[in-house]
């Protein structure tokens, strides 16, 4: 049995996880600014933004990279100012 490709998809895999800074940009592609990640959990990522109309924001973005693709999930909740 080899061990050698096995290992190298597994490092693979692991090395095309979501990052923070993939959530933030992906955030501000979307209109949010002054994005502050403050958690993870899994593919998921705890923020806190303003709006383009300058709303306070919290939410979560999942992130899912695979090979050659991605998607992503926004839930957020805004207050006026």
């Amino acid at each position: 049995m080899k061990i050698g490709p096995l290992l190298i998809l597994s490092l693979f895999l692991v090395a095309c996880g979501a990052s923070e800074s993939d959530a933030k940009a992906s955030l501000e592609t979307d209109g949010y600014s002054d994005v502050k990640i403050t958690g993870k959990n899994g593919d998921a990522f705890q923020f806190t933004a303003k709006d383009k109309g300058g709303s306070s924001c919290t939410g979560t973005i999942t992130i899912k990279k695979g090979m050659g693709s991605s998607s992503s999930e926004k839930m957020a909740t805004c207050t006026s100012k």
